[in-house]
């Protein structure tokens, strides 16, 4: 990957006199795609009058024109697919909002082809079913040749959005004779070619056969899908390595009838389309790093996988078991130690020459990133959790209180103020530790006490929600208990208390604040009211974390601030 020169540097900035006049200056720079200019570029602008000022890049007025009118700057014959396979919520096309009550909002219409998308309205919300879904329910005899109830679900995400579908939900409403014989992704969109009309219900109707060597191939949206003529050769390779076990009865008569096609050269226009390129699109996915483990290993299962939609994968329990779903390591091997670290290797090697060689990566990043993603494979598959190369909490907490003696100084008066806090909170529960055997607990030195014994259910408190308070504390004394004992290589998740106002949240709260002070750890409450955090013993937030409250400011460098804002926005 080449690095992008910053050209020339631009400077604005406010008359210092009356703010009446805006100057802006620019700055020659040395070739910046070198390490050692754009590292004396910067010294230098450091010691400059313009430091601390808004900096922006000095583009000739031909680059400005090309990006207000949006012309491309390079021009090429290759055409790239832009594939987003980072998580749902991440992707370009979607917008997830939620209502007041923390629902999922449902949002009214879909920009889709009215003819084609029939309405059916609840109490609560409006689902649109494309008519493709309909009439191949009505019209095909066949069930196996229905859009299944995870393609349904993702049919009814018209709504949401405004009817965008990012590609790789459009790849889960392929139709449905292609969905065993073309499961990844990569060759979908490489070898396929999708109409951008939608198809009216009459057409769809008169398209869709019981008969599979004569149905045309309509997606859940209702366009129309060929194969390109330039990719037949690929496609004729792919169908001869197939076995017949593997497939349905449908879909292996489909397979020899393109294959006989493909072989005798005699082209048939509802499955073939001619569409004159140069070359084959070419897949370009999303680059995610190892280190964001759980999306990393979702865009591994999302191009080298095997799958109808993204759901089956997040339908799984385990992330073996999502990459079992997905065929890339054999369900034979999930019981014997030996093949799964053969498959380990399997697959890393896939992900090296399929994904890693695909991607901008220096030569220093890409060892980097093989190593990262071996220990992740070993660490999901082999030990089932995820690895971490950072010191856990406990153990770098300890680490910067043993050369501090400010900050051990700082701990055992917040100590103080923690325990007085919680011990008012749960004044009149027997069984809890006394304040001097809390200042003394260490992680060597342990207080052995449950406090779920000392909960004692009050004369005007339900049933159901002293369970409930009995539930989450038992949650939370296992997430201590895990914590406490942990010697790296897996991650302890946090827990979130969550209840209506007066539900006990902060009764719970000092229970197992007090447990994880009897255990030895370090702990600190926090609000985001000066008062509140003083009530539990803890720091304001703005003051734990160092977050600005305000900043004093000369009148003009605000307004030069917003003015280099709007200009370069």
């Amino acid at each position: 990957m080449f690095r992008i020169d910053k050209a020339n540097r631009c400077i604005l900035w406010a008359d210092p006199h009356n703010g009446a006049v805006s100057h802006a200056e620019y700055v020659f720079l040395h070739n910046t795609k070198i390490a050692r200019s754009a590292i004396a570029e910067k010294n230098a602008f450091k010691k400059s009058r313009g430091y601390g000022h808004p900096v922006g890049r000095f583009i000739p007025m031909p680059q400005m024109m090309h990006t207000l009118l949006g012309d491309r700057e390079v021009y090429t014959n290759i055409h790239f697919e832009n594939i987003e396979t980072t998580p749902f919520e991440y992707r370009g096309s979607r917008k997830i909002d939620l209502d007041q009550d923390g629902k999922l909002q449902i949002k009214q219409g879909a920009k889709l082809n009215t003819d084609a998308m029939r309405w059916k309205e609840t109490p609560d919300e409006v689902v649109g079913l494309p008519a493709a879904v309909e009439v191949r329910r009505d019209k095909l005899a066949d069930k196996r040749r229905h859009f299944s109830e995870d393609q349904m679900k993702i049919c009814e995400q018209a709504t949401i959005g405004n009817g965008k579908f990012d590609k790789v939900s459009l790849f889960g409403l392929r139709p449905k004779e292609l969905t065993e014989l073309f499961p990844t992704l990569r060759e979908y969109y490489e070898w396929f070619v999708v109409e951008d009309n939608i198809l009216s219900r009459e057409s769809i109707s008169k398209g869709l056969d019981d008969d599979v060597t004569k149905c045309k191939w309509i997606d859940g949206i209702g366009r129309h899908i060929r194969l390109r003529k330039r990719a037949l050769p690929l496609v004729q390779l792919y169908l001869t390595s197939l076995m017949e076990s593997n497939f349905s009865d449908y879909s292996w008569r489909l397979r020899n009838y393109l294959l006989n096609m493909i072989m005798q050269s005699n082209i048939d226009n509802n499955y073939v389309k001619n569409t004159r390129e140069d070359h084959l699109p070419i897949a370009v996915f999303s680059k995610v790093s190892p280190r964001r483990a759980l999306p990393f290993l979702l865009h591994v299962m999302l191009v080298l996988g095997k799958y109808e939609t993204e759901l089956e994968i997040k339908r799984e329990v385990t992330i073996l078991d999502s990459l079992c779903r997905v065929k890339l390591i054999d369900e034979e091997a999930k019981e014997n130690r030996e093949m799964l670290e053969k498959a380990v290797d399997t697959l890393l090697l896939r992900i090296i020459k399929e994904i890693f060689v695909l991607q901008p990566l220096t030569m220093k990043r890409l060892d980097e990133f093989i190593t990262e993603t071996d220990e992740l494979l070993r660490g999901v598959i082999l030990n089932d959790s995820i690895p971490t190369k950072e010191l856990p909490p406990c153990i770098l907490t300890e680490l910067y209180a043993s050369r501090k003696d400010l900050l051990e100084k700082e701990w055992t008066e917040r100590r103080g103020f923690q325990v007085d806090a919680m011990l008012m909170n749960v004044n009149g529960v027997d069984g809890v530790p006394t304040k001097d055997l809390l200042m003394e607990a260490t992680k060597s030195k342990t207080i052995k006490w449950d406090p779920l014994t000392v909960m004692k259910k009050s004369e005007h408190q339900s049933q159901l929600s002293f369970d409930e308070q009995q539930m989450t504390i038992r949650i939370g004394k296992r997430a201590i208990d895990s914590y406490c004992s942990q010697r790296g290589g897996v991650i302890q998740r946090g827990v979130l208390i969550d209840g209506v106002p007066g539900a006990g949240k902060t009764f719970i709260s000092q229970v197992l604040g007090l447990y994880a002070i009897s255990q030895g750890l370090r702990v600190m409450t926090t609000a985001l009211m000066h008062a509140r955090s003083i009530a539990l013993g803890g720091y304001n937030i703005h003051s734990l974390f160092g977050f600005p409250i305000s900043k004093p400011g000369n009148l003009f460098r605000y307004a030069e601030a917003s003015t280099f804002r709007l200009v370069l926005p």
